[in-house]
């Protein structure tokens, strides 16, 4: 590396912007020698001077992180302007008009960055483009063009977009209801880390959606969903774990207990097995608590 960093150099100092950019990576990122954020910004600049709008986003990004200057949203916003041409400056002024980062914040605006850098082929930017489609965000609503765009961005495996899939084509009643495509979704979302898809999947084993039914394999995946957080399979799972209980309540009571037994007397009532029957109650109630820990 130090012998391309050397014939870099010496190109960049004869003014060839493509090696000033060069330059400016490696000391931005490190590589081969110390990170150098001055370094970094010089040769960016020398570059941006001539017109590289890589260099150009190279500046944006150290305002808008703060990296070797102090963090300026509004001279970033002006470095990305500069390098528009750029995918990352389209999909990331796209962000700053969301969220009002240097610029007025207007949905409208980002959806209008956004869609340029879509056209380019950015998963991120698609995703977003989608959401603001079926949600009618800074654009007019157009369910069918958001999935479009969702299914352009999951296609590059982007996992927010894959995510938002699997209930679209979950959904009875819709038509976009498809079981396969829900299950396929579920099942990446769930591998992914998402609750909500591995609630899904829970839901498809349950109701036999895209899959044959089990009830075994749904309960595991409400615990897991349940555990990461999902709202829906904890009140599920609290719901399961109410009915475990009035299962040991109902163990219990057929023994006698609470009054409601044989009564004393009865040389008929097997004391033994009603208390095996109330132990293998009592232990699947603990069962189920314990798996929530």
């Amino acid at each position: 590396m130090s012998s391309a960093i050397e014939w870099y150099t010496k190109a960049a100092e004869m003014g060839f912007a493509d090696s000033q950019y060069r330059l400016s990576v490696i000391h931005r990122e490190g590589k081969g020698v110390l990170i150098n954020y001055q370094e970094a910004m010089r040769w960016s600049t020398l570059a941006a001077d001539q017109g590289d709008e890589k260099a150009a986003y190279n500046i944006g990004l150290m305002h808008y992180k703060g990296k070797g200057v102090p963090k300026d949203f509004a001279k970033a916003a002006e470095w990305f302007r500069k390098s528009a041409g750029l995918v990352e400056s389209q999909y990331t002024l796209g962000q700053m008009h969301e969220y009002g980062e240097g610029v007025k914040k207007d949905i409208a605006q980002a959806v209008e960055w956004w869609k340029k850098a879509a056209a380019q082929g950015s998963a991120r930017a698609q995703y977003n483009l989608g959401t603001c489609y079926y949600n009618g965000e800074g654009v007019r609503k157009d369910i069918g063009r958001g999935v479009e765009l969702f299914e352009a961005s999951a296609k590059q495996e982007y996992p927010h977009a894959i995510n938002a899939l699997a209930p679209i084509y979950a959904q009875k009643g819709s038509k976009y209801f498809h079981e396969t495509r829900a299950l396929r979704y579920a099942l990446k979302a769930d591998k992914l880390g998402f609750a909500d898809g591995t609630y899904l999947l829970a839901v498809c084993y349950a109701q036999g959606c895209g899959v044959k039914r089990n009830d075994s394999k749904a309960l595991g995946y409400v615990r897991k969903a349940a555990r990461a957080g999902n709202r829906n399979a904890q009140a599920d799972l609290k719901r399961h774990q109410q009915r475990q209980m009035m299962h040991l309540l109902g163990a219990a009571m057929s023994i006698g207990f609470g009054g409601g037994g044989s009564g004393g007397g009865d040389s008929s009532f097997n004391v033994t097995g009603r208390n095996s029957e109330l132990d293998a109650a009592a232990q699947q109630w603990a069962d189920e608590r314990a798996r929530m820990r």
